[in-house]
């Protein structure tokens, strides 16, 4: 059975790079962006919308999981949607979560190629405020002055990943 690693935090914290790099780098890493399943459904409102969005996200992970690779669940958790989808896998199912974290002020710049809207930038705030930005359930690693593959390199360190040469 592969492992489940959630890769958390707030939008503009590093999630989408790092997992590109991750993909690109790690042997048997299944990448599911969960926002790119909304797409599928980008009609509908965004708050029944991610409930959707999770669940189908994780019987996507439920199928590579069944297939022996580990997978790479990336989307900005809060310590509720944890508690949401971990029933949704078996019980003794390995989960290794990490939370992308960036300072606030950094977090609500734009940083790489990114242009931020008005409205990421709102989120962004409203994320660090409620918590969502450090959820729990999930070991930090802090993004506000590192490159993203110093932080990708964290990552693979800290859920012993194997690297595709290996």
């Amino acid at each position: 059975m592969g492992r489940l690693i959630i890769l958390t935090g707030a939008p503009n914290a590093g999630k989408t790079t790092v997992a590109g790099l991750l993909k690109a780098q790690c042997a048997r890493l299944a990448v599911i962006e969960v926002d790119d399943l909304r797409a599928c459904i980008a009609w509908m409102p965004l708050a029944e919308a991610v409930p959707l969005n999770l669940i189908n996200a994780c019987d996507v992970a439920n199928n590579f999981l069944a297939h022996g690779l580990d997978v790479l669940f990336v989307y900005p958790l809060s310590d509720a949607d944890f508690t949401f989808i971990r029933p949704r896998f078996e019980p003794d199912q390995e989960i290794l979560s990490v939370a992308l974290w960036c300072a606030p002020d950094v977090n609500a710049e734009s940083r790489g190629s990114r242009v931020l809207s008005g409205w990421e930038r709102e989120r962004i705030r409203w994320m660090h405020g409620e918590g969502m930005a450090r959820p729990r359930f999930a070991q930090l690693v802090d993004t506000t002055d590192i490159s993203a593959q110093a932080a990708a390199d964290t990552v693979k360190r800290i859920c012993a990943l194997a690297s595709a040469a290996e």
